[in-house]
């Protein structure tokens, strides 16, 4: 198993309604910063970080309506997204936010929800 999918393993856990919430909250806070972070890195990629919060956002929504194991993944990629401790730190130039679409991808493939698989 590749390091990002163990690191997401470890990440996984079943939150309540408001965990999830707060997750959400914090999901969408790390992309601002990435935003702020652009600033002083241009090619830092805010346009996949963006598709990465709003489909993490949607999949958070959902949550609290499906299984407990499905739960337990989204969170566990919602978290991934949101680490400092990821395979590939996300303020890396072009390739900082590769491992997370990739755990994000694993997540939605598991789901069944290719619809929304990130293609680079």
């Amino acid at each position: 198993m590749t390091k990002h999918l163990e690191l997401h393993r470890a990440l996984r856990a079943d939150l309540s309604r408001d965990d999830v919430a707060a997750l959400r909250r914090e999901v969408r806070a790390h992309f601002e910063s990435l935003v702020r972070l652009q600033e002083k890195q241009e090619l830092l990629a805010v346009d996949l970080a963006e598709l990465l919060c709003v489909r993490l956002e949607l999949l958070l929504d959902a949550a609290p309506s499906l299984a407990a194991d499905v739960r337990a993944d989204i969170v566990g990629a919602a978290r991934y997204f949101i680490s400092a401790q990821d395979a590939v730190p996300d303020d890396r130039a072009c390739v900082g936010l590769d491992d997370d679409v990739a755990v994000f991808n694993h997540v939605v493939r598991q789901m069944e929800r290719i619809d929304l698989e990130i293609v680079e």
